[in-house]
């Protein structure tokens, strides 16, 4: 009886497992890769992020998704603080840059503090959560 040598199925095996692994992970795309499905509408609303740090959002507000958009119209920065701390300009945190957006979602990080916001001038953010 003649045998094949275990170096020509061992790259079959491996194909076969890992293709199911990558189909699920890339169909149907989403962030990150994640499928989730979310029903009902999102809140959304204009928040002034002012030279003082504000409540941007109130702990607990978002349980699967949040997105912060600042308009690319808008001249400053904003900077986050999402462990409830107040934020500060230009000193750790996460900035967002005008036209730029950042986002939170259930399955990778969702903060569940207050986010608050500072910038340099009042600068308004849109935020949009669910």
């Amino acid at each position: 009886m003649l045998r094949k040598p275990l170096l020509f199925v061992l790259p079959a095996l491996c194909l076969a497992v890992s293709a199911p692994a990558f189909a699920q992970a890339t169909h149907p795309p989403t962030a990150l890769g994640v499928s989730q499905t979310y029903t009902g509408t999102p809140t959304q609303t204009s928040v002034s992020c002012g030279t003082t740090s504000g409540t941007l959002l109130a702990a607990g507000a978002a349980g699967f998704w949040i997105h912060l958009e600042n308009s690319p119209a808008n001249a400053n920065s904003v900077f986050l603080n999402d462990a409830g701390a107040p934020a500060v300009v230009g000193v750790g945190g996460i900035e967002i840059d005008p036209g730029q957006s950042k986002d939170y979602f259930a399955s990778v990080f969702l903060p569940t503090a207050q986010i608050n916001c500072i910038a340099a001038a009042t600068t308004q953010l849109t935020v949009v959560y669910k």
